[in-house]
Order: C-alpha cells, then sequence, then structure tokens
C-alpha cells in the first residue's frame, strides 16, 4: 500500500486518492481507519451512499496524480458465509434484492413451518408436553431468527416492505421480540454510543464481565426495564416516533400474551411467556460475551471492546456474526464480505483481539468459570491480559473504577 504521507488518512475510491485526514464522517473515525491506505470503493458501495455524497467528496480528492494505486488485490470474489441450511426456497427467494441472501429462504420457509405448527397447537388446546416439544424444536431457530433479524434491521434485504414486516417483523413477534425495540435498541442506541457506559442502556463498561451475579443484574435489568428506559432514552434524544414504537410494541406483546393465555394459557406459557424470557436471555448473552473483554487503553474504541472469533460452526448457523469487531467497524458491510475485508484490511486491526475455534457463548462460559489459561489457547493474548480486560470496571468516563 501506498498513499503518499504517512500522517494522512487517505484511501483510495474508484481510481483515486482521497485525503479524508479532516473528514468528521457520521459513523465516527473508525470506519476511514479501517480502510486507511487500501481501497475503499466496496466499503463505499456497501454503506449505500447517495450521488449527492460522490459530489461532496470531491473536495477531498488529491491532485497528485504521481500516487501509485494501493497494491490490494481486487475485491470482485463473493464470499458467501456455510450456512448449515444451505436450500434455497424457489417462492421466498425472489422476495431478495442480492443473491447472496437467497440461502436464508430455506430458513425462513422452515421458521413458518415450525410457526404453522404451534398456531395447530394453539387451536387444538395441545397438552404441556406437546407444546414444550415444540417450543424446544423452535430454538433451533432462535439464534438464526435473532441474526437475520440483526442483518436486514441494518440493511434492507427485501424488494417490498411487506416482505420485509412478514420475514423480519412478525418473526421477531413470534420469537419473542417485541415489534420497533430492536432497530431503536441495537442498531440506533448500541451502534451509536458503542457500549459507552451512561449512554448505552446495554453497556457492559461498569461490570466485572467475569461474574455471573453481575450478568445476573445486567439481564434483571434488561428484562425487568427495557420497555421503561427505551422509550424514556429515545425521548431525551427527542426521538419520540421510535420512543411511541418501542412502547407500545412492548405494550402490543404484552397485550398479545395477556390474551393469548386467557384463550389458551398452555400454549400461551410456552409460546409467549418462556419463548419471550429466551429471546431476552440470547440478546443479552449475546451483547455480554461480545463485549466482554475491554481494554483499558481503548475502552471507547470498537478494537477495544469487541473482538473477532474465527473458525467457529456459530458463524455457519448465524450469518458470520463472529466477526462483530467489523460490524461495529461497518454495520451495513454485507456479512458475505467479512471474510474477504477482514483479510484486505488486516493490517489496520493487526493487534485486535481475535479468537480461533470458539463461539460467544463459549468464550463467556470460560470467562464465568475463570477458564483464561483455555482462553489463550484459542486467543492471541495470554492469560493474564484476558482476565485484566474482563474483570476492568469503568466509569462514562473510561476511567477504571475497579481493576483486578
Amino acid at each position: 500500500m501506498t498513499a503518499g504521507a504517512s500522517d494522512r488518512l487517505r484511501v483510495y475510491l474508484d481510481g483515486s486518492w482521497y485525503d479524508l485526514t479532516d473528514l468528521k464522517h457520521p459513523g465516527g473515525d473508525e470506519v476511514l481507519r479501517l480502510a486507511r491506505g487500501h481501497d475503499a470503493s466496496m466499503l463505499f458501495e456497501e454503506a449505500g451512499h447517495k450521488a449527492s455524497t460522490r459530489k461532496r467528496m470531491e473536495k477531498y480528492r488529491v491532485k497528485d496524480k504521481d500516487l501509485p494505486p494501493p497494491t490490494d488485490v481486487p475485491f470482485t470474489e463473493v464470499t458467501r458465509n456455510e450456512s448449515v441450511l444451505k436450500w434455497e426456497c424457489p417462492l421466498i427467494k425472489n422476495w431478495f434484492v442480492d443473491p447472496r441472501d437467497f440461502h436464508l429462504s430455506g430458513f425462513l420457509f422452515e421458521m413458518f413451518m415450525v410457526t404453522a405448527l404451534k398456531l395447530v397447537a394453539f387451536y387444538m388446546d395441545a397438552s404441556h408436553l406437546v407444546c414444550a416439544v415444540l417450543f424446544l424444536l423452535g430454538q433451533l431457530w432462535t439464534p438464526r431468527v435473532i441474526s437475520f433479524g440483526h442483518m436486514s434491521t441494518h440493511r434492507n434485504m427485501f424488494k417490498h416492505w411487506a416482505q420485509a414486516f412478514l420475514c423480519r417483523d412478525v418473526g421477531n413477534i413470534i420469537y419473542g421480540m417485541p415489534l420497533g425495540v430492536y432497530r431503536l435498541h441495537h442498531v440506533v442506541m448500541h451502534h451509536t454510543d458503542n457500549n459507552a457506559e451512561g449512554r448505552d442502556l446495554s453497556s457492559t463498561m461498569a461490570y466485572r464481565r467475569d461474574s455471573p451475579l453481575h450478568f445476573l443484574h445486567y439481564w434483571g435489568r434488561f428484562v425487568g426495564f427495557v420497555y421503561i428506559e427505551l422509550p424514556l432514552y429515545a425521548i431525551r434524544k427527542g426521538w419520540y416516533r421510535d420512543a411511541s414504537k418501542a412502547f407500545f410494541g412492548h405494550l402490543s406483546q404484552f397485550v398479545m400474551a395477556y390474551v393469548a393465555y386467557g384463550y389458551r394459557p398452555t400454549a400461551a406459557l410456552w409460546f409467549f411467556g418462556l419463548q419471550y424470557l429466551v429471546m431476552m436471555t440470547i440478546l443479552m448473552c449475546g451483547n455480554w460475551a461480545e463485549h466482554i473483554f475491554i481494554d483499558p487503553r481503548r475502552p471507547f474504541d470498537s478494537e477495544g471492546h469487541t473482538y473477532i472469533a474465527l473458525d467457529t460452526p456459530a458463524n455457519g448457523f448465524t450469518l458470520n456474526e463472529g466477526f462483530h469487531l467489523l460490524h461495529h467497524l461497518h454495520p451495513k458491510l454485507h456479512y458475505a464480505n467479512y471474510p474477504q475485508t477482514m483479510a484486505l484490511y488486516a493490517a489496520n486491526i493487526k493487534g485486535t483481539l481475535e479468537f480461533r475455534g470458539l463461539d460467544f457463548f463459549e468464550i463467556a462460559l470460560f470467562c464465568f468459570t475463570g477458564q483464561y489459561e483455555k482462553l489463550a489457547k484459542h486467543s492471541n493474548l495470554d492469560a493474564k491480559e484476558l482476565q485484566r480486560r474482563a474483570v476492568t470496571q469503568f466509569d462514562q468516563f473510561g476511567k477504571v473504577i475497579k481493576a483486578a
């Protein structure tokens, strides 16, 4: 790579170098640092920038015509994640905008079939045994539902809003996620405030993250008060529409559960009550595990509070969720491009925390049980440093308030 002066933040875009040192990017400086000195054309396109953005970029174009292009390998090959559910449903796959998402059609069809069985059990007032079996069967799809909802909330996958509503929003409701909550909590709040204590309601900074008791407090606060805290968060920001969506989304979920319980209490207990608790628990376990190690030197940087988990089957069953650092740096990047993006920009994320052969939940379990030596065998950091990052607690200013 070469980009002229080393103290300047320059990226290569569509055949020209751009000096973005003084650019105040709305997504933060991290996304610019990711592509520093490299071809950023793919990242620019994936972000969905408008034509007006290209016009405003002209003032940052480097005039020096003698600067050679970067030595990157051209980003042309589509790296599709190895989905466990590989078959495609001919009817549903045509709803997707991007062919890279066609493989999700089979998963959605199977999710709808399981839901249909639940509806039959509800209508027939099935026994606890039948409802329990269908509930457990549905959990095979819950991680995939969360991952699909995650990625499709960040970037539109469907040709029509009704298709997105049916596949993403209705699917979320069936699996225990109230309508209007996930986008505000994750896309708007978590990615904007970036795990910062005092701003991000899901922040892990103030907790001792290897403590099951601290996690229980974290989980209890979310399950017990998110329907109050999240709307209030949006009101403080002046996002009244988002606040009303979150409040009435939760309210409608509770009303549906109450009505269902009055009509079919057994099915409602399994398909509404327990499913809601399972969804909330998985979401909080996932966020806790993804932000369980925080570097005291840079607690507010994505490179300092999250990491990458590679070579794990979970990346195939979900949509490459293990590349969580890349997702924080570039939320709209297509999950199929994570592996090649990491390879292309490896120099700019060198030294960040990485695990191989473990997924997020295994990493959290080893932390809870104090098995740092075992974690270190799968990591690029030693056991002592991993423990330091897991136990150090921070205040809202990033100051250490309690360390090992």
